[in-house]
């Protein structure tokens, strides 16, 4: 039982080092040879350590033939040690091969590994190309509804710069910028992703009715202001929700509104004067631009991820949920953190 009470000391600056290490070393192969050393300090023989990881005795006898020999550094996969990569990542040829067809297969990255077998005669796990693709760049991620038609492009740059300058003025005190629009809620839920045990699946129930149109007016610093109705939403009715917006405002104000009929229409245009008087400003965005209007982005959080399964097994559960959501918005539970930039 040779070198079975081998133990290695270490210093405190070395003990530091090695958790660090350990918890957030690029590699895992390097932070577990940390929890090797670590473990050896802790007072565990080399066999006892071997049986955690399911290693052999010389394994971590030679790990730690190399911390002696070079401390922390030695813990490293040595240049040229290792299996080689399938596809290297300055291999440009193959790179952008390999990126094109993921571009044309994005969703499932099966034929990619089948193209790339064919015409490399390499085979590559479905982990592997994940990592390759992270490398380089990628990520898993929604793909965004887009509107059929593009706005008008010099219409664009020009509401984009107001834009910029209003969040500006807001960002100094001057007035206050609320994205404001309507939303539907209903008993046909949006599915979230979730996590789940394996083996199992969790089902939403999905029904028609429940129908709920929140309005919000919402600003970068977490301040909302909502508006609920079970019937359809009109003029009249947006009309009616300024109006009671306005009597809460305390400096200048500007909403900004998309193009939808009832925000545009003559009746509203009607109103201008009258609330721009009281100080509230309204500004529509350009068409076919729903994603400069940040509000959207707190009507997917609300869909997808902090309305739960059960807040769809009936009508008074889901306007619960809503409610609760609203009511709460901006604490740590219901937050977002806009990160606050140019909007184009």
């Amino acid at each position: 039982m040779q070198g079975e009470k081998r133990f290695i000391n270490l210093t405190d600056k070395e003990r530091i080092w090695l958790e660090k290490g350990r918890k957030s070393g690029k590699k895992g192969t390097f932070r577990q040879r940390c929890h090797y050393i670590l473990l050896s300090d802790q007072g565990l023989t080399i066999q006892q350590i071997a049986d955690i990881y399911q290693v052999g005795r010389q394994t971590i006898a030679g790990w730690f033939n190399r911390f002696e020999a070079r401390g922390i550094s030695g813990l490293h996969t040595g240049k040229g040690k290792g299996r080689p990569p399938i596809v290297r990542i300055d291999n440009k040829t193959e790179i952008l091969r390999i990126e094109t067809l993921v571009e044309n297969s994005s969703q499932n990255l099966k034929p990619v590994l089948v193209a790339i077998e064919k015409e490399f005669g390499k085979t590559m796990s479905k982990r592997t190309l994940q990592r390759l693709l992270k490398k380089k760049g990628w990520t898993w991620k929604r793909f965004r509804k887009e509107c059929p038609k593009k706005p008008d492009p010099e219409e664009y740059k020009e509401k984009c710069s107001i834009l910029n300058k209003l969040t500006m003025l807001f960002l100094l005190g001057h007035l206050d910028l609320r994205y404001a629009d309507e939303t539907a809620f209903t008993l046909q839920p949006n599915v979230p992703y979730g996590w789940i045990r394996k083996g199992e699946q969790v089902g939403i129930p999905s029904r028609k009715g429940g129908n709920l149109n929140v309005f919000g007016l919402m600003n970068l610093q977490g301040e909302l202001t909502s508006y609920q109705t079970t019937q359809s939403v009109n003029s009249q009715t947006i009309i009616e929700w300024l109006d009671d917006f306005a009597k809460t405002i305390t400096k200048m104000t500007v909403v900004v509104l998309d193009n939808a009929p009832w925000h545009v229409s003559k009746v509203v245009d009607d109103k201008l004067k009258e609330w721009e008087e009281k100080g509230l400003f309204i500004f529509h965005l350009p068409p076919y631009s729903p994603h400069l209007n940040l509000i959207e982005i707190l009507w997917r959080k609300m869909k997808l991820e902090w309305l739960k399964p059960e807040n769809y097994q009936s009508k008074e559960a889901l306007h619960f949920g809503i409610n609760e959501i609203l009511t709460n918005y901006n604490n740590e539970e219901f937050k977002i953190n806009f990160d606050v930039k140019q909007k184009c």
